[in-house]
């Protein structure tokens, strides 16, 4: 059968059943929010502007306005279908467009959504306010007994959904919650103290990214190593058995007492979908959901030192320290240089600590120490040490013992100051050879006779000639200097412009050749190797437009710098994003694939476009 015949039989078939394709009713925009009920602060939840009707032209939002104890986090996503209902007047064909948003809660209390202009084909559109009471945060997951941790570098997998009390709990969590915790609440000021974040999921991770991490300025920072992978183990939530990742870890000393708020962690997080029907989870293999969770606020009481006891030598540090000083030898001549090694060691920030005073009195001469510091992380924790070296250079012959070094320092442990005494020993002086004194001690007696008179007879001294300084050509070389030098610095500064520009446009044509060889072997290479790769990719980018060394540039370093040439925020975040994203897939291989990694090359393409048109 033809397809005109087709069209005519289905023409008749509607005439038959006294059905007609009837007129819609008129477009209507509404705004809504997701899930519906308590919203806990802990919870995103999404903000839905829907338009329907039987014709549906674009629609769009310019801008949300300021919303009250809630902000966006993602979005907006859009989507669009159709469907047929049917009537006594017959066939009514409905368009529905959406706009969807990803909000999240500032903490308890009531929010509000006020009226959002919506730009609907030609017309513009308010909505209704929508007026929100958000309840307090939901149980925190409870912390789990003390276990040895896999020592697999591959992930276990996800425990086996069940149908028991607790699926209503994970149904509503979405299996997946985020914590942020430390190891003390109530801490020193100086003191350090370990803060982690651990994610929670009732089914595998298939890919993570921060998209908020809380300004530390109150802290000085120390960021420690985390491998979720390996460090993974199992905990519980709820009553069931979960797996507990480690992404972030930090150690943080307050620099300032006071009641402290560490604001919350924001991740998104791709989790597998698993239902409970092993044939339609097998069926439905690869299936993820994107879910948004944040940690809820981490409140720190941070004491302040006592005044009580503090010596008069103390200098800010804070911890459990050791020290020792030691001289490279215990014997010396008179002028001949030796060293004083002093070194503290232990937990605690030693950045702002000076070198330990040093009085040897006059019997040696005491240049500047030369400062040497070390890090590492010995148990999970940070241990830090200073070392000095001063140079001294004995004056006169003798044996002395020499003073004791101090080093006082304030101890959380027993809440008191502590001073430790290291003593270097003694040092035998000999007396310098009689020649040697004799270059160093009498070189004013010899000084008369190395004297050469250049005037052995009496008389009145005379110029021959005229005065050079008086002669045209000298009075010409004096004012060179006034036109020659302001001609130097504009051709040094217009070169350096020429320069700058120049090496700004190679570092992008040089990002890009990157970003194709990269995108050649993206398939041969491994996750790890490829998301390695494509961080240091962007890091060289964003060092070389800011003219600096990619060594010891950090994110919030790049986007300061960024930010301070014009690039936007919404620029900004997507390379945070991107970079945070290529973060965890290095340390999360099972986490990436062919697919992602392509969508990270052209997420990275458009970044670098995007900052490119923003700074040229």
């Amino acid at each position: 059968m033809s397809s005109r015949a087709w069209l005519a039989a289905a023409i008749g078939l509607l005439g038959v059943c006294g059905i007609s394709l009837a007129e819609g009713p008129e477009v209507s925009v509404r705004a809504y929010v997701e899930p519906r009920g308590p919203h806990p602060a802990d919870r995103p939840l999404e903000l839905v502007i829907e338009a329907s009707g039987s014709s549906v032209p674009d629609l769009s939002v310019a801008a949300l306005p300021q919303l009250e104890n809630l902000h966006v986090v993602a979005g907006p996503s859009r989507g669009s279908f159709s469907e047929f209902r049917f009537d006594a007047s017959g066939a009514h064909r409905l368009v529905r467009r959406t706009l969807r948003y990803t909000l999240l809660p500032s903490g308890p209390g009531p929010a509000r959504i006020p009226s959002v202009s919506v730009q609907l084909g030609r017309e513009i559109v308010e909505t209704a306010p929508i007026d929100l009471q958000i309840a307090p945060a939901g149980p925190a997951p409870q912390p789990p007994a003390p276990a040895p941790r896999s020592p697999s570098p591959r992930l276990p997998p996800g425990p086996a959904p069940d149908r028991g009390p607790d699926r209503e709990q994970e149904e509503e969590s979405g299996g997946l919650w985020v914590e942020a915790r430390s190891d003390s609440d109530t801490v020193w000021q100086g003191q350090p103290l370990q803060l982690e974040v651990v994610v929670y999921a009732a089914a595998r991770l298939a890919g993570l990214q921060f998209l908020r991490v809380p300004e530390l300025d109150d802290f000085w920072v120390e960021p420690l190593q985390v491998d979720p992978a390996r460090e993974a183990y199992r905990a519980e939530r709820g009553g069931r058995e979960v797996l507990a990742y480690p992404v972030l870890r930090y150690v943080l000393a307050p620099n300032r007492a006071g009641e402290l708020t560490i604001e919350p962690f924001v991740i998104q997080a791709e989790v597998e979908r698993r239902t409970g029907d092993l044939w339609e989870d097998f069926f439905s293999f690869g299936r993820r959901r994107s879910l948004v969770r944040q940690s809820s606020p981490l409140a720190l009481k941070v004491m302040p030192l006592p005044p009580e006891g503090r010596p008069s030598d103390f200098s800010g540090a804070v911890g459990s320290f050791r020290m020792r000083a030691e001289l490279d030898r215990e014997q010396g001549r008179v002028h001949e240089a030796l060293a004083l090694r002093v070194s503290v060691e232990g937990q605690g920030f030693l950045d702002a600590v000076p070198p330990p005073p040093l009085d040897l009195g006059d019997a040696f001469r005491v240049f500047e120490p030369r400062a040497d510091s070390s890090r590492e992380v010995r148990d999970g924790r940070l241990v830090t040490a200073e070392r000095w070296e001063w140079v001294l250079v004995p004056l006169v012959a003798g044996e002395r013992e020499l003073p004791a070094v101090r080093f006082s320092f304030f101890d959380p442990g027993s809440g008191s100051y502590r001073t430790l005494e290291s003593r270097p020993g003694r040092l035998r002086v000999e007396a310098a050879p009689a020649s040697a004194e004799a270059v160093a001690g009498s070189s004013l007696a010899q000084a008369p006779r190395e004297i050469a008179f250049i005037k052995p007879l009496e008389g009145r001294l005379s110029t021959r000639g005229g005065r050079v300084y008086g002669r045209p050509w000298f009075v010409a070389l004096g004012l060179l200097p006034v036109v020659w030098v302001p001609l130097a610095v504009w051709l040094a500064r217009r070169r350096a412009k020429r320069a700058g520009v120049r090496g700004t446009r190679r570092a992008y044509r040089r990002a890009r050749r990157r970003l194709g060889a990269l995108e050649r072997r993206a398939r041969s290479e491994s996750v790890e190797r490829f998301y390695t790769a494509l961080n240091r990719l962007l890091m060289d980018y964003v060092a070389s437009r800011l003219d600096r060394a990619p060594a010891g540039l950090t994110y919030e370093a790049s986007d300061r710098g960024l930010a301070a040439r014009g690039v936007p925020e919404e620029t900004r975040r997507r390379l945070r994003l991107l970079l945070e994203r290529s973060d965890f897939a290095r340390y999360v291989p099972e986490a990436g694939s062919a697919a992602d990694a392509g969508e990270a090359l052209r997420e990275a393409r458009e970044v670098l476009e995007a900052i490119e048109r923003a700074a040229p």
